[in-house]
């Protein structure tokens, strides 16, 4: 058992952080080696001669989807938050995740209104549907995908000059502005419930936002992903993404979920 990573862009950038591989180990001149120098780690070996398990309940490897209702008493456990759960800023109610905005945001170090759960595959998306409505400038809800304080995305919708639009935020670096620099922002297609999604692509990121049943509407694509991996970035665990809600600065508002 040991780790590595799964790189792209020629071997030296990865989103996924490090991850558990588990191979053959045979012995050389009384060494341990697991392969021979300079060969590529294998993505599947052949399954030992062991009885066979049944499939784990949530998936942890090959391509899979992975469905939450919120409908349960507690969160799984691949859901996970920066630093300190407290604040009573969550709850689980009527089958849905409700989040408070604080004033907390992704570049404070401190602990945001974000549960998110990590990117495990180079190629994936993520999407929600969201109930929110700001009613002041810097009240914002959305997906996050963040890796650290200083580098992360938001896929937010908030008020731009009186009108609920969709924006999609950037941190590269500590030069950036705590509040992220805008890539792009569009009204959002009326004024009811959201349905958005963020694709990884590599080191690329595109941005969407449901338009009727089952179509898309493209706010932003090819944003440069590598920003988030560990060479630039920094790290190693990986990046998360999730839904988010902040209170730009203003403590103690709400919004509804």
């Amino acid at each position: 058992m040991f780790l590595a990573v799964r790189p792209y862009a020629g071997g030296e950038m990865f989103n996924t952080g490090r991850e558990t591989f588990l191979l053959p180990v045979h012995w050389v001149d009384g060494w341990p080696r697991i392969l021979d120098p300079g060969t590529a780690i294998p993505r599947t070996h052949a399954r030992p001669d062991l009885p066979v398990q049944p499939p784990a309940a949530i998936p942890t490897a090959g391509p899979f989807t992975v469905r939450d209702e919120f409908d349960g008493t507690a969160l799984p456990l691949y859901w996970m938050t920066p630093r300190r759960l407290d604040g009573g800023w969550w709850r689980l109610s009527d089958g849905s995740l409700h989040l408070t905005p604080q004033s907390v945001t992704l570049s404070d170090r401190a602990s945001p209104s974000l549960w998110a759960r990590r990117q495990q595959h180079r190629d994936a998306s993520f999407t929600t549907e969201l109930s929110f409505t700001p009613d002041a400038p810097g009240q914002r809800a959305g997906l996050a995908v963040i890796q650290n304080d200083e580098y992360w995305f938001r896929f937010t919708a908030e008020l731009v000059n009186g009108v609920r639009t969709l924006t999609v935020a950037v941190r590269a670096g500590e030069n950036d502005p705590k509040p992220g620099r805008i890539l792009a922002s569009q009204p959002t297609p009326g004024d009811g419930a959201l349905r958005l999604r963020v694709t990884a692509r590599g080191g690329v990121y595109d941005f969407a936002v449901g338009t009727g049943k089952d179509g898309w509407k493209t706010i932003l694509k090819d944003a440069d992903g590598t920003i988030l991996s560990t060479a630039t970035a920094r790290g190693f665990m990986g990046v998360m993404v999730g839904p988010y809600a902040e209170n730009g600065g203003r403590a103690g508002a709400a919004a509804p979920p």
